[in-house]
């Protein structure tokens, strides 16, 4: 299969999964990263043997051997630059949120389709080994039709801080507790669910600097629930997610823990499933484009958690919870 050039764009503390995983990565040639610190771009082109260092993003947009971007920059960066991107004729993993709303992501996806291009959103947890399988035992029909889907995903975490304890930008819609851990497990509901939402309702309330605890209620067309309940001011960590079929129950417990009707089937600790989570990321990325097919969480695919997620943030604003 031909090998794919990229790029790695931004380089926080996101671009390291990326970098450790894109490396390893078959089919896949690191050929440049991009930041506007010029040490930190000297410090990773020597660590990972990457053949190009850029300050600028033109620079990036202007070589002809970037076949395709990954975008690890601030939240408010990613409808701009990938559109400028997928005008250059590169490819596009971005990081979460795929836009600031839900009319620039479909002019994003738009966009791609026009150029050819292929869009792709970093939700990781589709990919780890927890969530894949579970998505593969759904679809087999393991546990029935699907019925429901209850999520918990609650934890102590202070707002403009990251998992890694560095500051990090704050933007007053995606910094909540909705977009930031709402965003993926809503994605990943919908994605097992298979259905488009028909109904939504939403709660929130703020203790921070920003909405930090928020119930979340869909209904798809198809009758099915998703309950997602998520909060920033747990003292001790919860994460699990149910799915609840006609013929049995898958229980995920954050990406350490599968389980079917009670029997573990995979079971890692945290960061041995994320890191698998971006390791599958990244072949899935790169293979798509081997095969000239959509990817799993393109663009598309997320379109309906972000409408989600911009409906049940406007209820919460119409409530005073920010």
């Amino acid at each position: 299969m031909k090998t794919v050039s990229i790029a790695i764009v931004g380089l926080g503390s996101i671009a390291e999964y990326h970098l450790r995983a894109f490396r390893k990565t078959e089919g896949c040639r690191l050929h440049a990263v991009m930041s506007r610190k010029r040490e930190t771009v000297e410090r990773v082109v020597k660590d990972y043997d990457v053949e190009q260092g850029y300050v600028r993003w033109e620079d990036v947009l202007t070589d002809a051997d970037v076949e395709a971007v990954v975008l690890c920059t601030p939240n408010d960066t990613h409808y701009a630059m990938t559109v400028q991107a997928l005008n250059a004729g590169k490819h596009v993993l971005v990081e979460k949120p795929l836009a600031g709303n839900v009319q620039e992501a479909e002019d994003l996806c738009r966009l791609a389709e026009r150029c050819g291009r292929r869009l792709m959103v970093a939700m990781t947890a589709r990919f780890t080994p927890q969530y894949l399988t579970a998505w593969h035992c759904l679809r087999s029909g393991t546990i029935g039709e699907p019925i429901q889907f209850i999520i918990r995903w609650l934890e102590p975490k202070t707002i403009g801080i990251n998992w890694e304890k560095k500051p990090v930008p704050v933007d007053a819609v995606t910094g909540t507790v909705l977009y930031h851990h709402g965003s993926h497990m809503l994605d990943a509901a919908l994605w097992f669910a298979e259905d488009e939402p028909a109904e939504v309702y939403a709660v929130g309330t703020r203790h921070q600097r920003l909405m930090d605890d928020v119930a979340v209620i869909v209904k798809t067309r198809r009758g099915q629930l998703i309950t997602s309940v998520h909060s920033f001011n747990a003292p001790a960590k919860t994460h699990d997610f149910v799915a609840v079929g006609t013929r049995g129950i898958l229980e995920i417990n954050a990406y350490e823990r599968l389980s079917l009707n009670g029997e573990i089937r995979i079971q890692t600790t945290w960061q041995q499933g994320l890191e698998q989570g971006v390791d599958n990321q990244s072949l899935e990325f790169i293979q798509s484009l081997q095969a000239d097919r959509e990817p799993i969480a393109s663009g598309r695919q997320v379109l309906p958690s972000f409408r989600v997620l911009e409906q049940a943030y406007a209820l919460t604003v119409r409530q005073g919870a920010l």
